[in-house]
C-alpha cells in the first residue's frame, strides 16, 4: 500500500472502518423469539454491504480518473503550448467534473470559456446497472476502464482508449489546425 496516495489510503480506510461497524452491529443484535432476524435481514444486509461496496468503487475510480485526466491534461500541454493553444476547464464548468477543452492561449487567458472551435474532451468510466434480490434501490457500478469521447462532428462522439489514440486522430489533428490558424 507504499504507492498509494493520501486520498485513496483514505478511502481504504473508511472502507475497513464500515464494515467493522456493520459487523459489529450484527453481532449485538437481539436474537428473535418469533421469527429468524438474521434470515429475514439477511439477504437486505448482504446487499446493502455490496452496494455500499459499490459506492466505494466507484468513489475511488472517480478520482482515479480525475488523476488519468489531469496527468493527460499535462501531456497535452508540453506540446499544445508550442502551438499557442492550452487544455483548460471553462469557467462554466464543474472544475471537479470529467472534462475539459483544448483551445487557444487566448482564448483561456481573455475569455476561460470555450469557443466554438474548442475541442472538447470528456472522460467516461465504464458501468453496469446493478440491480439486487432484496429490491434496494439498483445503483450504476463503474469500473477501471473509460474511455475519452469528443464530438469531432457535431452529432458525432467519437470514443478513444488513451490520450494518444486522440492524438493520433486525423480529425483531431485537422482540428487542432483550425485552432492554430484561428
Amino acid at each position: 500500500m507504499n504507492n498509494l496516495t493520501e486520498k485513496q489510503q483514505t478511502i481504504i480506510n473508511n472502507i475497513m472502518s464500515e464494515f467493522s461497524k456493520i459487523n459489529e452491529e450484527k453481532n449485538n443484535r437481539p436474537k428473535g423469539k418469533l421469527f429468524d432476524i438474521d434470515g429475514l435481514l439477511g439477504q437486505k444486509e448482504a446487499d446493502t454491504e455490496q452496494r455500499y461496496q459499490i459506492q466505494l468503487d466507484n468513489q475511488f475510480y472517480e478520482e482515479m480518473l480525475k488523476e488519468i485526466m489531469k496527468n493527460d491534461m499535462e501531456e497535452l500541454n508540453i506540446d499544445l503550448k508550442e502551438l499557442g493553444l492550452t487544455t483548460f476547464i471553462p469557467y462554466n464548468w464543474d472544475k471537479n467534473g470529467n472534462s475539459f477543452c483544448i483551445d487557444t492561449i487566448y482564448q483561456k487567458e481573455n475569455s476561460g470559456y470555450y469557443s466554438d472551435d474548442s475541442i472538447k474532451l470528456s472522460y467516461q468510466l465504464k458501468s453496469k446497472a446493478i440491480s439486487f434480490e432484496s429490491r434496494i434501490p439498483s445503483i450504476p457500478q463503474k469500473s477501471k476502464e473509460y474511455k475519452i469521447g469528443c464530438y469531432v462532428t457535431p452529432n458525432n462522439e467519437t470514443l478513444y482508449s488513451n490520450i494518444e489514440e486522440f492524438a493520433e486522430d486525423k480529425p483531431i489533428i485537422e482540428k487542432i489546425k483550425r485552432l492554430i490558424n484561428k
